[in-house]
């Protein structure tokens, strides 16, 4: 439990990484913080139950501003191309 308090406690720091990294982190620590809450939160103490609870609400927050699933250039409702004018392969032509 620490350690994902730990972990999430800074996720504005997970910016340095690549998207598919950003969105990882959240998925992987959402996760356990769910299976934590769902499974095992009869133990944990009050400090932990809290702190699980707030998480989801940070990462909804960060999720929606920094959008880590999407690409950076299809904020504002642009879709990247290819310098010949074709969507890019890894969106397929949408984001």
């Amino acid at each position: 439990m620490e350690r994902l308090v730990e972990a999430t406690a800074h996720v504005d720091s997970w910016l340095g990484y690549p998207q598919e990294v950003q969105r990882a982190l959240v998925g992987l620590a959402s996760s356990i913080a769910r299976h934590l809450q769902d499974e095992a939160e009869a133990l944990l103490d009050a400090n932990a139950r809290e702190a699980i609870r707030a998480w989801f609400p940070v990462t909804t927050q960060w999720s929606k501003l920094y959008r880590p699933g999407r690409s950076r250039a299809c904020r504002g409702g642009s879709v990247p191309t290819t310098t010949a004018g074709e969507p890019t392969p890894s969106t397929g032509g949408g984001c």
